[in-house]
């Protein structure tokens, strides 16, 4: 299959290692554009909580939650992008209008929380907040100096982490099954013809790229992906 189509790549920022004092997928508060569902934007030094997925925002050397975060749409850093999907902030790999390829982030609250390691037994979210030196659920004016400080002295905060595409707001994982579930019966031939001479990897980002390209030329066939209702 050939088109031509406006594809979107964005590159890495600086990631942390988490920590129990510093559960966030940056290494630190980094200046990005927040564009919200009015059309709205802001400018502010953000950053994201890997437990509830929020965002979290630096106002002098306080942190703080916005007051509607289901409202945000975007947010664009230097060098990459996240956008909600599913309760998700997912990282922007490669976008097109209606699609995104990305990576999903997901903190890890039974690792956290396993009867064997070094944080008891509990299973539960709310036992998992309790292990974390940050308070959640309403934070509020936080001390942003005192958790960095701590950042690199804590435990290891568990994440997992899956490639995943994002169709019209949608989270589909990154699978053969699921991404031809998306696909009209007149194509299924095609697409397995498609996975078969490009030697998908489907743990690979590489081959998932070829993959986003593929589903970006359907956007602009019909029926499209977006077009199609069903199980993802």
């Amino acid at each position: 299959m050939s088109c031509l189509c406006m594809v979107f790549s964005l590159q890495a920022q600086q990631y942390a290692e988490p920590t129990t004092a510093w559960p966030y997928v940056l290494y630190d508060f980094s200046d990005a554009r927040i564009t919200f569902d009015s059309g709205e934007q802001s400018q502010a030094k953000v950053n994201i909580h890997l437990l509830h997925n929020h965002l979290h925002y630096l106002k002098g050397d306080r942190v703080f939650v916005p007051n509607m975060p289901e409202a945000v749409t975007r947010i664009q850093f230097e060098e990459t992008a996240f956008v909600p999907a599913e309760g998700f902030f997912i990282e922007v790999y490669q976008e097109a209008p209606g699609l995104v390829f990305g990576l999903q982030r997901k903190g890890n609250y039974e690792a956290l929380t396993k009867s064997n390691g070094a944080y008891g037994t509990q299973t539960s979210t709310g036992a998992a907040q309790n292990y974390l030196s940050v308070p959640l659920g309403g934070i509020n004016n936080l001390d942003y100096l005192a958790i960095k400080n701590d950042r690199d002295q804590a435990s290891a905060f568990p994440v997992d982490k899956r490639l995943v595409f994002v169709v019209d707001g949608e989270i589909v994982s990154a699978s053969r099954q699921k991404v031809a579930k998306l696909l009209p019966e007149s194509q299924q031939d095609a697409f397995k013809q498609f996975v078969k001479s490009e030697k998908i990897n489907w743990r690979k980002r590489d081959s998932l790229e070829k993959v986003f390209r593929y589903l970006v030329c359907l956007l602009y066939t019909s029926p499209s992906p977006r077009d199609i209702s069903g199980s993802r």
